[in-house]
């Protein structure tokens, strides 16, 4: 970890990044192969983050307390994680989790101990786990789902699988205990 943050810190590419604002950090080369970067921010501190780039775009931006990486294996566990997932330059949704572990090869997230998901129009969707599958851009939710539009409708189920935009979520399996749907 600490090669990596010092890789980082001397590529130029150590500046702080906000969700919505990513110019001023140099771009990977358009290609259609994905691109994997880990950074520490430039305030000195040891909060790491990632980019997940695809043909020169920002995919997911991933920002955490703390993270063990593993070279060897090329995945790394990220506690108190907020990954931000793009549209062009825009957040198309947000998901915070305690932990996120990332695969450096397949670029897959598993996300895990209660995980809160919400689009940029208001939709959530929570569950216990949830996985981002990189080569299909979906979400599947597992354990006491819960989406909830931003009409307010509320559906529970045991999994589910929903887009990055939250507009189409499946969910299969008993409803929560507790929660309220409304018509």
């Amino acid at each position: 970890m600490l090669a990596i943050a010092a890789l980082a810190s001397c590529s130029g590419r150590g500046a702080a990044v906000h969700p919505t604002a990513t110019q001023g950090t140099p771009q990977p080369a358009a290609s259609g192969e994905p691109n994997y970067h880990l950074f520490e921010t430039a305030a000195g501190g040891k909060a790491p983050y990632v980019k997940n780039f695809e043909r020169g775009a920002l995919v997911y931006l991933l920002k955490a307390q703390g993270v063990a990486y593993t070279t060897s294996g090329k995945t790394g566990r990220f506690q108190t994680s907020t990954i931000y997932f793009y549209k062009g330059s825009a957040v198309r949704l947000t998901v915070t989790a305690p932990t996120a572990t990332v695969d450096g090869v397949t670029y897959d997230i598993r996300l895990r101990g209660g995980v809160h998901a919400r689009s940029n129009d208001g939709t959530t969707l929570t569950s216990d786990s949830m996985d981002y599958n990189g080569k299909t851009k979906l979400l599947h939710a597992n354990g006491h789902v819960v989406a909830t539009g931003s009409s307010g409708m509320v559906v529970t189920g045991d999994r589910a699988t929903a887009d990055l935009d939250l507009q189409t979520i499946n969910i299969s399996g008993a409803p929560v205990t507790g929660a309220m749907s409304q018509p």
